[in-house]
């Protein structure tokens, strides 16, 4: 014998979906009218459009994506705007927000104030701004930024591109996990204070700042594992930290060519022997891997 879930309860658990732009015709007004649960799907485009606040618990927004799987939707603030999302009203907590491209803000892309969001696979790119946060501010917030790329930004040298704080003392922060800063301009390009912000599997290249990761004085402390920093105008990290083991550091960014470890653009027995003479300090069994299957002339 089965018993059934009534429908009420089956609508209340998983939501509706809203379509942008053909239930709502824009992000903003898909977001208002959204109940909790509820999925905000935006078909592919340029959405210029700002100040949209989450006020329903439990809301995903969840850009189209190309065939690659990187985001096929763009809000862009037009160079005038400057938070462009915000997960910060009092009963927006458990959002996700991903397959995005936030562009054309002033400071403050995206804004995140005592909530824990997801946000992944999304991109935060040509974000012209002297704030702090300019792609993210965040405050009390352990949100989870996953697989997302910081390229392109410039925060001029007073700015920094992701900022975590609490303003409650020496509070647990967000993680950044296999995330990608690159190519931007900041006083620092991620900075601390007052929390435990935790970068997992990141990379740092070809930045300019004054530092890739800064807790200098801020009363907070970042941790780090099997983040890579290469090639940058900067420190790697300035003040406090926690070393979680499988961190590089070095002066210029490896090719990109996978298992190329002498960055010759060929991988062969060179690569090899640098793997297993160098065999934990600093190459393990992936890069191994890597050798074996990237073998040949790098494309």
């Amino acid at each position: 014998m089965s018993i059934g879930i009534p429908t009420v309860l089956l609508a209340c658990t998983l939501g509706g979906t809203i379509t942008v732009p053909t239930d709502q015709p824009t992000i903003a007004a898909a977001v208002a009218s959204a109940e909790p649960g509820d999925i905000v799907q935006i078909e592919a485009g340029t959405y210029y459009e700002s100040s949209i606040f989450i006020g329903s618990p439990d809301l995903t927004i969840s850009g189209a994506t190309n065939e690659d799987g990187s985001p096929a939707v763009t809000i862009d603030g037009g160079g005038i705007s400057d938070i462009l999302l915000a997960v910060g009203v009092v009963g927006s907590e458990g959002a996700t927000i991903e397959n995005i491209v936030f562009t054309g803000s002033i400071g403050n892309a995206l804004w995140i104030y005592h909530m824990d969001p997801t946000v992944r696979n999304c991109v935060f790119t040509g974000i012209v701004s002297k704030w702090e946060g300019a792609a993210i501010w965040s405050s009390d917030s352990e949100a989870l930024i996953e697989n997302c790329r910081f390229a392109g930004n410039n925060a001029g040298e007073s700015g920094t591109i992701l900022f975590n704080k609490s303003i409650s003392g020496s509070e647990t922060g967000l993680l950044a996990r296999n995330c990608l800063f690159e190519d931007n301009l900041a006083h620092s390009i991620a900075n601390v204070r007052f929390c435990n912000t935790e970068f997992q599997s990141c990379t740092f290249r070809n930045n300019i700042a004054s530092a890739a990761i800064s807790s200098l004085g801020s009363g907070g402390i970042a941790t780090v594992s099997d983040t890579l920093f290469c090639g940058n105008d900067a420190s790697a990290i300035e003040g406090p930290w926690n070393d979680g083991g499988g961190n590089q550091f070095e002066p210029d960014c490896p090719a990109d060519c996978l298992g190329d470890v002498t960055g010759d653009s060929v991988v062969d027995v060179e690569d090899l022997l640098t793997v297993i003479g160098d065999w934990d300090d600093p190459w393990n069994v992936n890069d191994l891997l890597d050798v074996i299957g990237g073998w040949g002339t790098c494309n």
